[in-house]
C-alpha cells in the first residue's frame, strides 16, 4: 500500500505575470517536487482550499508574513517551512520586525546559498538548510572568437544594484569585443 503523497502549499508573494525570482523558484519547486507531493503555488493563504494544505513553503519572510502567521495561529509551527530569498538577507532580516517574526514562527528555514547562513540571527541558524538553485546542464555551444557574450539576468531595481554592471560596462573598451545584455525588465522609471 503506497502512502498518500503530502500536499504543499507554496505561497509566493509575486505572479506568474511578474515572472521575477520567486515566482521561477516555487514554479522550478513545484516542478522538482511533482511525483513527490501534489503541490500548489498561491499569492495568498489561507484560501478555499488552505484545510488541505498539510506542508507550506513560505517564499520570502517578508512579503508572505501574513500567510506564516496564518498557518502558525491555525496549525503552530509544525509544517511551516520559510525561504529566505535575497531581500529578506539583504536587507529585510537586519531591519524588518515582521521578517525576523516570520523566522521565528517557522519549523525550518531555507536559504539559496551558504553564505546566507551567516546573514541569519544565530538563534535560527540551526533550523537552516541551504537548498541550492540550479538547473539541467546545458550543452556547451561552440565559441565565436570574435566577442564575449555576457548576460545580466534580473529585474532592474536599486537593491539589486545595476548601477554596477552599467560602471563596469563603461569601464570597457569599445574595441574589447564585449556584448553585454540584460533579461528582465525595469522596475522604476529611474531603471528604465
Amino acid at each position: 500500500m503506497h502512502a498518500k503523497p503530502p500536499r504543499i502549499v507554496i505561497v509566493c508573494p509575486a505572479s506568474a505575470e511578474a515572472n521575477n525570482g520567486n515566482w521561477r523558484t516555487a514554479r522550478r519547486w513545484q516542478t522538482l517536487l511533482r511525483g513527490h507531493a501534489q503541490v500548489r503555488i498561491v499569492q495568498h493563504w489561507p484560501d478555499a482550499q488552505a484545510a488541505r494544505d498539510e506542508l507550506m513553503l513560505a517564499l520570502h519572510a517578508r512579503k508572505s508574513a501574513p500567510a506564516a502567521q496564518a498557518w502558525h495561529a491555525a496549525r503552530g509551527a509544525h509544517g511551516l517551512g520559510v525561504v529566505l530569498t535575497g531581500t529578506d538577507l539583504y536587507p529585510d532580516i537586519t531591519r524588518d520586525a515582521l521578517a525576523l517574526r516570520t523566522l521565528d514562527l517557522a519549523d525550518s528555514l531555507v536559504v539559496l546559498q551558504p553564505q546566507a547562513l551567516q546573514a541569519l540571527p544565530e538563534a535560527a541558524r540551526s533550523r537552516a538548510q541551504v537548498v541550492l538553485q540550479s538547473c539541467p546542464t546545458r550543452p556547451t555551444l561552440a565559441k565565436t572568437a570574435q566577442r564575449l557574450r555576457v548576460v545580466m539576468v534580473g529585474h532592474l531595481r536599486e537593491e539589486k544594484n545595476p548601477a554596477m554592471l552599467w560602471r563596469a560596462v563603461r569601464a570597457i573598451p569599445p574595441t574589447a569585443g564585449i556584448v553585454v545584455e540584460h533579461i528582465g525588465q525595469a522596475l522604476s522609471p529611474a531603471m528604465a
